[in-house]
């Protein structure tokens, strides 16, 4: 029997699964620490000739003043702190001495870095050449996080991230461990304590895995375009517990977006009747408040709210990790029909039905994706859509089919990879139906429906559905929906809607921090 979480218990489950920050210096193992507010030496140019290693193993790193990367002494993005700014062609920084030593177990890379172009490039590299062994976190060549270990056989175990992170702040880290027998597993982690790519490799006997070169912001090639902050490298593999113990540290320390801010109640907005949000209340056949990993088929998207519309899957949509801003989303896939259906609708005729959505279109994709829908086998429906990847749809048709389809169509949807906010409003009681991109102007149609009804037997998430089988699937992933029924939101509601999802997710959009205080209820 499924677990019902309220709001509050569901706020508390996160309160209670946080990790408390961790001083590096704190945990067994620390090999090697840089950080750009502390041992830092600088030349004529301002350029970074030695970084002291805080560690206590005299591990520093060093560059020739052709190679020296520029010192960066306040970052608005890092909460004010310093930064190492490396030029992506010659800039890189060596360790003359071995940080570590062969014959260990495993060991964890971590960095607090921004990649600004998108090709192979290295936060920290121990290599010395072509077939020889190499331990790198860095990014591949389409600016994926990656993790990437190899013996001196050759056996490599590369750990690639689903995504490029270029331009964004956050945590990379490495975790390398040995298994039983001789199987290696290597894990990459961004900005989360659950990985987000394992690779594993059988290395045998040739574990001599760190021989080479020591490496900051590059190789020989592969240099780091982009600001490294902090540098931590641990001669065994941190626990998942303490690698959240050392992200909730940086987090504090430079103010960056981690995971979701404490749960909240829209408590002075009337209406909210769904709310399905990817970072909270996501089941996998187990109680929400489980750790949920990457790529996990989600059967059930259950409601936020106490209203118990939760979202059945049809297919296998999944939970994918760290895709906008640190946060999850609901991944829906190109070629595939992943979709929900509302165990227990909202309504089954509604006069007025308010949805905003946050989501991302697939690359390329330019036909129409259904977001949510309340259809009927015969003639009503109201769906939230979009398509040609730049428009977000409404279309409305009553129970007589007078006037036809309702359709408004609002340019203005993100297509560089960028998540939407967008907002539909369904209203017969005041014949005002709307649709808005982004936080930016309403476009309006007054149709006025009359005495027609809205009866449908269906309402589902990422696709619509007629006579038992369905179309238009979303394709894609949502990150939250919040559908508001039987009221009129005023200006200033909406505003506070769109404002908290803006923030959430770190958007661009036209909404402002003004009106309803969203608060903890």
């Amino acid at each position: 029997m499924k677990s019902v979480l309220t709001v509050s218990s569901i706020a508390a489950a996160f309160c209670l699964g946080a990790a408390a920050a961790t001083q590096p210096d704190a945990l067994d193992g620390l090999a090697f620490w840089v950080r750009a507010d502390t041992g830092v030496t600088t030349n004529a140019s301002g350029n970074v000739t030695e970084w002291a290693d805080q560690s206590g193993r005299a591990n520093h790193a060093v560059a020739a003043d052709a190679a020296a990367p520029a010192f960066v002494a306040d970052e608005p993005d890092l909460n004010s702190h310093p930064t190492l700014r490396f030029n992506g062609t010659s800039q890189r920084m060596t360790v003359a001495t071995r940080i570590l030593t062969n014959g260990i177990t495993g060991c964890t890379v971590i960095a607090m870095a921004k990649a600004t172009k998108n090709e192979d490039s290295t936060i920290v590299g121990i290599r010395t050449g072509g077939g020889d062994a190499l331990l790198q976190l860095d990014t591949d060549n389409t600016g994926k996080p990656r993790f990437i270990v190899r013996n001196s056989a050759g056996t490599t175990a590369n750990a690639v991230g689903p995504q490029a992170r270029t331009n964004i702040w956050g945590m990379y880290a490495g975790r390398l461990h040995k298994g039983s027998g001789t199987v290696w597993t290597n894990r990459l982690y961004f900005s989360s304590p659950v990985s987000e790519a394992v690779a594993t490799a059988d290395f045998g006997a040739n574990t001599d895995l760190t021989s080479g070169d020591q490496y900051i912001g590059g190789l020989s090639f592969a240099f780091w375009q982009g600001d490294i902050a902090e540098v931590m490298v641990y001669e065994r593999v941190l626990s998942e517990a303490e690698l959240a113990g050392v992200l909730e540290y940086l987090t504090a320390r430079y103010t960056l977006n981690r995971s979701a801010p404490p749960v909240i109640a829209l408590a002075d907005i009337p209406g909210l009747k769904l709310w399905l949000r990817s970072d909270a209340c996501v089941y996998n056949d187990r109680f929400a408040n489980d750790a949920a990993g990457h790529n996990e088929v989600v059967r059930l998207w259950s409601d936020a709210t106490t209203n118990n519309h939760d979202a059945v899957a049809v297919d296998t949509p999944t939970l994918v990790t760290n895709v906008v801003n640190g946060l999850p989303a609901m991944g829906f896939t190109m070629g595939g029909a992943d979709r929900f259906y509302l165990e227990n609708p909202i309504t089954t005729d509604p006069r007025q039905l308010t949805v905003f959505a946050v989501f991302r279109q697939w690359t390329n994709d330019t036909v129409m994706n259904m977001i949510f829908t309340h259809r009927s086998t015969y003639t009503p429906l109201v769906q939230a859509s979009f398509e040609n990847a730049t428009n977000a749809v409404l279309q409305i048709r009553g129970g007589s089919g007078i006037g036809g389809v309702q359709k408004i169509a609002v340019p203005g949807l993100l297509t560089n990879g960028a998540f939407n906010v967008a907002m539909y409003q369904f209203d017969a009681v005041n014949d005002r139906h709307a649709v808005a991109v982004n936080g930016g102007a309403e476009a309006v149609n007054t149709y006025d429906f009359g005495s027609q009804t809205f009866i449908a037997d269906t309402q589902r998430v990422g696709y619509y559905s007629l006579d038992g089988s369905g179309g238009l699937f979303m394709r894609g992933y949502i990150a939250e929906i919040l559908v508001f029924e039987g009221v009129s939101l005023t200006r200033k509601q909406k505003n506070a809607i769109g404002y908290y999802l803006e923030t959430k997710y770190a958007l661009d959009t036209g909404y402002s921090p003004v009106g309803t205080l969203i608060r903890v209820q």
